[in-house]
């Protein structure tokens, strides 16, 4: 009996391979264009996001106080003591919509948002009160640079953004313990026609903008501000303040008010020296708005209405 002999189908094994090797090579196609688009996510279209959170792993900024000594001499008076020291870093990637140039030069803002405040010497903070301030009814002049971008449109927004200087133990002690060049539209207390935003001071319990005859709060005379950068300027002096204003770029300054205090809660003033940015005197953060420079005097200063202290070129 003959048996029969399988002979080998070398075509059918080819095709075998050959359909198995396609499927294989797909797969690996599919899993390089997968790895790509990946590799694609990561490294471009979410580049600033990793790039910010490896920061945030890698820097930690834990501040350590110095605890030095005083150098006396002889007779036992203080040649060296200990002052603070301040610093503000900012990462131009996460404040691009503040950029603008000084001069020809590249300069950035500080956004204050709703939540936010700056104090530098309050009571239980480790922040030395800062010296040079006015206290009580001394005079002082007071200025800030700062502009439309970030303020509320069309809103009466709370307290309050302002610069200046206020209570040390961060709470409301009362009429006339604070003195602040203030920029905002709040409605709430003295205020111009609307919508605003005024340029006004702040003297606790009252931002104020006038002051009227017949007590009403509405300051009719108070302009409404449409420059983009602006220059706010607070002066006081006993039984006596002003509040100026003009364009940051060119121009001239404007006298908002001049004239008397409130009334006698305000007169003499009871200044306390701490300087606040961005928040109320007693660390209302209810505001919002954009600070690019600011100083203050011990004494009553002479702005000259011809000379804005900023020129800000708006061609970046």
């Amino acid at each position: 009996m003959v048996r029969g002999v399988t002979i080998k189908d070398h075509w059918s094994e080819q095709r075998i391979f050959d359909q198995r090797s396609i499927a294989a090579g797909v797969i690996i196609v599919t899993l390089t264009v997968i790895l790509i688009g990946r590799l694609f996510l990561l490294q471009v279209i979410r580049f600033d996001y990793y790039t910010e959170l490896s920061q945030g792993n890698r820097v930690r900024i834990e501040p350590i106080p110095a605890a030095r000594g005083l150098i006396l001499d002889r007779n036992g008076e203080v040649i060296a003591s200990n002052q603070p020291a301040y610093q503000l870093e900012l990462v131009p990637e996460q404040v691009t919509d503040l950029k603008t140039t000084l001069n020809g030069h590249t300069v950035y803002g500080v956004s204050i948002k709703a939540g936010m405040g700056y104090r530098a010497g309050c009571t239980g903070c480790g922040t030395a009160t800062p010296k040079g301030m006015a206290n009580g009814d001394q005079p002082e002049t007071e200025y800030m640079v700062t502009s439309q971008n970030g303020k509320p449109s069309g809103a009466s927004e709370g307290c309050c953004f302002e610069y200046g200087n206020a209570e040390t133990d961060s709470r409301d002690d009362g009429n006339g313990t604070m003195e602040t060049t203030y920029y905002g539209n709040a409605t709430a207390w003295y205020h111009g026609n609307t919508p605003g935003p005024w340029i006004m001071t702040d003297q606790e319990n009252n931002l104020v903008g006038c002051v009227t005859s017949d007590g009403s709060k509405l300051c009719r005379d108070l302009p409404n501000i449409t420059w983009r950068f602006v220059t706010a300027i607070a002066k006081g002096e006993p039984h006596h303040w002003t509040s100026m204003g003009g364009d940051a770029q060119r121009g001239r300054l404007s006298v908002m008010f001049d004239g008397p205090r409130v009334d006698h809660t305000y007169d003499p003033m009871r200044k306390q020296g701490a300087i606040l940015l961005g928040n109320g005197g007693d660390n209302s953060v209810g505001s919002q708005g954009t600070f690019y420079e600011g100083a203050s005097s011990i004494r009553r200063t002479s702005f000259c209405p011809t000379l804005s202290p900023a020129s800000i070129d708006l061609s970046s």
